[in-house]
């Protein structure tokens, strides 16, 4: 039977069926399309690294969060006082650090803003040698910290008078330089104790013999506050709340998502003991670590503030809240971003 010709009737209709269907595709696809070809926004971002604390950053990575929120993030590891110094620079757009470092910038003259606080609490504990047995045995022996006037400085000299410890009287306190440097001097015996992070850290001084002697978590203390500079924050009202949005997102996404959250744990820092999967997830989803809404309060920056302002005379009278916009984490919420 051959192929029966078609009149020019026909031939009309099939050809505005062809283009309905064209222009149907075009319409269903193109907002897809369009929303595909739209650049992403560039946004570099300092922060400690694959630890713990991080966790909400590395989630909003790996999730896609950040790239959902339009932004393509660039994550440099860069802690303590040099992240803020890249933020100073403009090397990056937004820092995550410790509360000491911020202050001790603002009081400087610079004007970073923080609009979000990751961690309120030091997350982690008081490591010492095997000889340690209780906070006593300190008295006499050295303590690692990052940097004087850091995290982990603030902290030590909090946590020492409540072990009947003085700093610097009945133990000296070793600035080492970094995180790592004062791990590294606790396990090669140069000192005797540091403030320890509950992660890959505290693993690996466990492995080793090391063991916590003090429970550090009820500090307050911005350990990771979310930090940009204010003349940007001017000029990137949109971009800023799109990355505290996305952070929000994923602070939800750690508290409610063990499995994804121990997934990223196990991949980005390289741990794959359950167990060890399970406590740091269950520590780090603590309230008093992970607030169920990340604001930057007053109380998180109090201790901090003391501590430069009896070294530092800028710091006397300092007023925090200039420097604190909860207004970014409040937009976020109010959007149920964060359930």
């Amino acid at each position: 039977m051959g192929i029966r010709s078609v009149g020019p009737l026909a031939t009309a209709l099939l050809l505005f069926a062809a283009a309905a269907c064209r222009s149907q595709g075009a319409s269903t696809g193109g907002s897809g399309a369009q929303a595909q070809a739209t650049p992403l926004t560039k946004f570099t971002v300092s922060y400690i690294g694959a630890e713990p604390a991080a966790l909400p950053i590395l989630i909003a990575q790996d999730a896609g969060i950040f790239r959902k929120h339009g932004l393509d993030v660039d994550l440099q590891v860069i802690a303590g006082a040099p992240s803020i110094a890249a933020l100073v620079s403009g090397q990056t757009q937004s820092a995550t650090g410790g509360s000491s470092d911020i202050l001790g910038a603002a009081v400087s003259g610079a004007q970073p803003v923080v609009l979000a606080v990751l961690d309120a609490s030091f997350p982690g504990q008081l490591y010492a040698s095997p000889k340690i047995k209780t906070p006593a045995d300190l008295k006499g022996k050295k303590v690692a910290v990052s940097n004087p006037g850091s995290s982990f400085d603030v902290v030590a000299r909090e946590s020492l008078p409540k072990m009947g410890l003085q700093p610097d009287k009945d133990v000296t306190i070793i600035a080492t330089g970094s995180v790592t440097n004062a791990v590294t001097a606790l396990l090669n015996g140069a000192v005797d104790a540091s403030p320890v992070q509950t992660g890959p850290d505290s693993v690996k001084l466990d492995v080793a013999g090391f063991h916590p002697i003090y429970d550090m978590s009820d500090v307050k203390s911005a350990g990771d506050a979310v930090t940009v500079m204010r003349p940007y924050l001017s000029s990137h009202r949109d971009v800023v709340q799109r990355y505290i949005d996305a952070l929000v997102e994923a602070d939800a996404r750690e508290r409610h998502d063990k499995a994804f959250t121990t997934q990223v744990i196990q991949k980005r820092m390289d741990l794959s003991d359950a167990t060890t999967q399970n406590t740091i997830y269950d520590f780090f989803t603590k309230p008093a670590i992970l607030p169920p809404q990340p604001y930057p309060t007053l109380d998180q920056f109090a201790l901090p503030l003391a501590q430069l302002a009896s070294k530092n005379d800028n710091a006397k009278g300092f007023d925090v809240t200039k420097i604190l916009d909860p207004s970014f984490v409040k937009s976020a919420v109010d959007r149920g971003l964060d359930k």
